[in-house]
């Protein structure tokens, strides 16, 4: 029983190793067939990159020799590039990393392809001029074609890599179960044999099993064999990908390099460097850079992937690209950092090339078209084109063999001599432009070195620069007054604010708005008001110090910024206000205007700045809130920014929150003040709208209206109150006692204006069954300073409907009579302030006669707002209005109390 046991085991144990017998060839074959793979694909890639290169250089020869034959190789190498591109398609379609890279080769090529095209075609059709700029853009699609090809290849070489160290792994694992099969089979071969021989004394069996315990172990070793020659090939693979790994001990401070990578750093197979030793073989800035990365790996575990420089043990330079990423204990300690060292020098060595190559095209395309002067390592005239000599005003025959410094002593020490210097010291093309003092021009500089010295390029941009000096001028200054804009100013108030902060030292900023300006613009023309603010600005500039800035923002305002005032502010504010009291006297005297004395007056805002926090958008706005302040004071005044100033801006911007809001919450109310004939009988109402603040209760119009007209909101506002307002005229059309009753309602200028405004009045007498008859608007002088003839039609169109118009606060504006005439009123209202200026023959009581005598001549009602007293009623009686409103009938009610007032009348 043991020995069948035995043969049962021994037969397993060889079914396993045969098993693993063909797992490890088709592993090795696998590794062959990537390592074949991967060499037959950076074949194809660098086939491609040869035509490309035999391309560009046909389009090259084309475009200097112009011979077709550079055509026809042009199209064969770019026809074998597209072979290529097939080919590497076909390659690769396991690999969606490279299929996106293919997709990216595939229209850069394109690109080319057609760059060559249009190279061609505009060299053939406008000359090599015109076609160099397409040389230059193609020189960069290449550029990013070589980019492409780059990743290809890295990214083959490391699928090759991972591959292959998931080959060998298998192949090392597959290698140790070999060998303990091996082994095991070996045991049991021998205590089979053994106990035959102690058994049976079967001499002949024990040997019989010994013969075949020795042919196992052959076949074991045969098997060893094998899997050397798959790490053989695997060794190979990393060879030919300039590839190995290596791994960091944090604990023992000891790295240790894979065979590939000792020859990398052409140390000796097994060297296991310390971690400071390791980095000792990277140059300067990449050390640094690198160790900061590894550092970083340690502290965090943040994965790197690095090109450095490296000066190996044999003192051979290279490029190497170094990744890292960090391994962790079961606590997440990182105890260890690994990855892989790949030598690219030879990538590097092409990338270089390749620059070099873009260099002497550039230079090539250069010397065809701008002057180009050519000068050697000692800087000696080697060559000028014409151009050059013309631009330069010298000849060839003078110059040549002579230094560039003797014939340009004057650019010694200058940025000509220091750019050329730098350009031969470091190797590198430089580019600048200077205006040359003796040759009266400013030009374009470029500069590229090459082993035989210096290729300089001159372009001609005194034109150019002339047109950015007017471009300048229409960026930072204003058109009308030559003075700086509002972005030159802002830059200069930041500077000045900055410099404030660190000096110590007090500025100002003025800002200036003419009073009534609107008039000159409206009576005289833009043409006029236009040579006003000129007259102004210039008046500005006399009363400022050369130093200050005079800026215009726009319209009729004007900032004088004034800087190093005063070390303290309020030596600062008075220096300030002196400056301010100068202009305002200078307004005194008067603008001649074609031959026209026009008299003009300003209000000016001070703001005083030097704190540590204050920026120039807050400086402006403090000086725009102090000149409101001078306005509201009665015009042709100067006022400081105070902060109790912001804080009225603050309630403004909370109230205009607000009030975008009152209409959604329905806290609007309108009121009805009772309109009265003179002999005490109400004939209607006017209809005025309160706001409901939750907060501050009743709000009057005074408060919000004008915040409505600014916001826009005066559209939603107006609309509903139309509404409400018609919506109580129908109301009283239901009873005999109020049908005869008319309701006035107050209509906005912009509401009037607006394209919609009919159509709306319209909607809201349908909607609400309103009596058009019964309904009058009322519309203020300033309705009609904008687009008379608008207006007038606007209004015909609703007087057709039956509704009626009153011309509120008649007498406050500034209404021709001409327009008067042409307008289908039906009342005039006399201003409250003329009612309450009645008394022994003032100027109201005047206006107020020549009110009633105009609706008199043009067959109008003239209806007394604000009539509070009854001396004030008895005047406007006596005087001849027929209607009036105002507190001594009745103040304006809400909806109920109107309803018991009307009961009561």
């Amino acid at each position: 029983s043991l020995v069948i046991i035995s043969l049962v085991v021994v037969v397993f144990v060889l079914v396993l190793l045969a098993s693993l017998s063909v797992y490890m060839e088709t592993k090795l074959n696998s590794a062959t067939k990537w390592v074949d793979h991967t060499h037959q694909v950076l074949s194809t890639i660098e086939k491609f990159q040869n035509n490309l290169i035999r391309a560009e250089s046909a389009q090259r020869g084309y475009f200097v020799l112009r011979a077709a034959r550079f055509l026809n190789d042009r199209e064969n190498a770019v026809d074998l590039a597209r072979v290529n591109i097939r080919e590497i398609e076909a390659l690769t379609l396991d690999n969606n990393k490279q299929i996106h890279y293919l997709k990216t080769l595939q229209d850069l090529f394109a690109q080319r392809v057609a760059m060559f095209i249009k190279t061609q075609a505009i060299s053939d059709t406008l000359g090599s001029i015109p076609a160099a700029h397409y040389f230059v853009e193609g020189a960069d699609i290449s550029n990013r074609l070589q980019h492409v090809t780059k990743n290809m290849i890295d990214e083959e070489n490391g699928l090759l890599t991972a591959r292959n160290a998931k080959e060998s792994k298998s192949l090392r694992l597959a290698h140790a179960s070999f060998i303990l099969l091996g082994v095991s089979l070996t045991l049991v071969l021998l205590l089979l044999a053994r106990r035959i021989v102690r058994d049976l004394g079967a001499q002949e069996q024990a040997i019989e099993v010994l013969r075949r315990s020795r042919d196992e172990l052959e076949t074991r070793n045969q098997y060893q064999a094998r899997m050397l020659r798959s790490e053989a090939l695997i060794q190979i693979a990393s060879r030919i990908a300039h590839f190995g790994g290596w791994m960091a001990d944090l604990e023992t401070d000891q790295v240790s390099w894979s065979e590939e990578v000792c020859d990398i750093y052409a140390v000796s197979h097994g060297t296991t460097p310390t971690i400071a030793d390791a980095s000792q073989f990277y140059v300067d800035k990449g050390r640094v850079s690198l160790t900061h990365l590894f550092n970083t790996c340690v502290r965090d575990g943040t994965p790197y992937d690095q090109e450095v420089e490296i000066l190996t043990a044999s003192k051979r330079q290279g490029w190497v690209r170094i990744t890292g990423e960090a391994v962790r204990d079961t606590t997440g300690l990182v105890i260890q950092i690994r990855g892989g060292i790949q030598d690219i020098s030879e990538r590097k060595r092409s990338e270089a090339n390749a620059v070099r190559q873009a260099a002497l095209l550039t230079a090539t395309l250069e010397s065809i078209t701008d002057a180009f002067v050519m000068v050697d390592r000692q800087w000696h005239f080697k060559y000028l084109n014409h151009e050059a000599e013309r631009l330069l005003q010298i000849s060839s025959g003078q110059v040549l063999g002579t230094s560039l410094w003797d014939i340009f002593s004057e650019a010694v020490g200058g940025q000509y001599a220091r750019e050329y210097h730098r350009a031969i010291a470091q190797n590198c093309s430089v580019a600048f432009e200077e205006y040359d003092g003796k040759l009266k021009i400013w030009m374009e500089i470029r500069a590229y070195p090459s082993e035989e010295g210096l290729a300089i390029y001159f372009l001609d941009i005194s034109q150019r620069k002339a047109m950015e000096g007017e471009l300048h001028a229409l960026a930072f200054y204003d058109a009308l007054t030559t003075l700086p804009n509002r972005q030159l100013l802002l830059d200069r108030i930041e500077k000045a604010v900055a410099l404030s902060r660190r000096t110590g030292r007090f500025g100002a900023v003025l800002f200036i708005d003419l009073d009534n300006f609107k008039g000159i613009n409206d009576t005289r023309g833009h043409d006029e008001g236009d040579m006003l603010l000129k007259l102004v600005a210039n008046r500005l500039k006399e009363s400022v110090r050369v130093s200050d800035t005079v800026a215009r923002l726009g319209g009729d305002e004007f900032v004088v910024l004034l800087e190093d005032l005063a070390d303290a502010e309020k030596e600062a504010a008075d220096n300030a206000g002196g400056v301010g009291e100068k202009i305002l006297n200078s307004f005194g005297k008067p603008f001649e205007i074609i031959y026209q004395e026009h008299y003009s007056s300003a209000s000016i805002g001070i703001a005083i700045f030097g704190g540590p926090s204050i920026t120039s958008e807050d400086v402006l706005k403090q000086a725009d809130l102090a000149m409101y302040q001078a306005k509201a004071s009665g015009r042709n005044a100067m006022s400081f920014f105070l902060p109790e100033m912001q804080a009225l801006v603050t309630a403004r911007v909370a109230m205009v929150t607000d009030l975008r809001h009152a209409l959604t919450r329905n806290e609007f109310l309108l009121y009805f003040q009772p309109q009265s004939d003179v002999q005490g009988r109400m004939t209607g109402a006017e209809a005025l709208v309160r706001w409901n603040h939750p907060v501050r209760g009743l709000v009057m119009p005074a408060e919000f209206i004008s915040i409505a007209e600014e916001t826009g909101l005066i559209m939603p506002l107006g609309l509903w109150v139309l509404s409400t307002a018609c919506v109580q005229l129908a109301r009283w059309a239901k009873s005999p006692e109020t049908e005869m009753f008319s309701m006035s309602v107050n209509v906005s200028a912009s509401q009037f204006h607006h394209l919609d405004f009919v159509d709306q009045v319209v909607k809201i007498l349908i909607d609400t069954g309103a009596n058009p008859a019964r309904l009058k608007l009322e519309l203020t002088e300033s309705l009609l300073i904008k687009d008379v003839e608008g207006t007038i039609r606007k209004m015909h169109a609703l007087k057709a409907m039956g509704i009626g118009f009153s011309l509120d606060d008649f007498g406050t504006g500034y209404s021709s009579l001409s327009y008067l005439q042409r307008l289908p009123l039906d009342e005039l209202k006399i201003d409250k302030v003329f009612i309450q200026d009645f008394a022994d023959e003032q100027q109201g009581a005047i206006i107020i006669r020549m009110v009633v005598a105009l609706g008199k001549a043009f067959n109008l009602d003239v209806v007394a707002e604000g009539v509070e007293t009854a001396e004030q009623y008895a005047f406007v009686v006596e005087e001849g209005c027929k209607a009036y409103q105002g507190y001594l009938y009745s103040k304006p009610l809400p909806k109920l109390a109107l309803e018991a007032f009307i009961l009561e009348q």
